[in-house]
């Protein structure tokens, strides 16, 4: 009976770490996140385009990669 503790504290160190290796196994292999918008968005164009949309009455505003122009949100 004194090694079932023993063997309890063992078992469940044993599954802490596997946990903590298969998640960072699926993290390590995940792809990364895709970065176009932010290479076609300088921080400039973010600024100037969220200046722009508060100027005209809308709550947020961010540029948008694909037309090179400004998108304003209204909420």
């Amino acid at each position: 009976m004194s090694r079932s503790p023993s063997t309890l504290r063992r078992g469940l160190l044993g599954l802490a770490f596997l946990g903590t290796m298969g998640f960072g196994v699926t993290q390590a292999l995940a792809s990364p996140r895709s970065t176009t918008a932010a290479r076609l968005c300088s921080p400039e164009n973010e600024a100037y385009c969220m200046d722009y949309c508060w100027k005209r009455g809308a709550d947020a505003g961010a540029c948008s990669a694909g037309g090179g122009g400004c998108r304003c949100y209204y909420y």
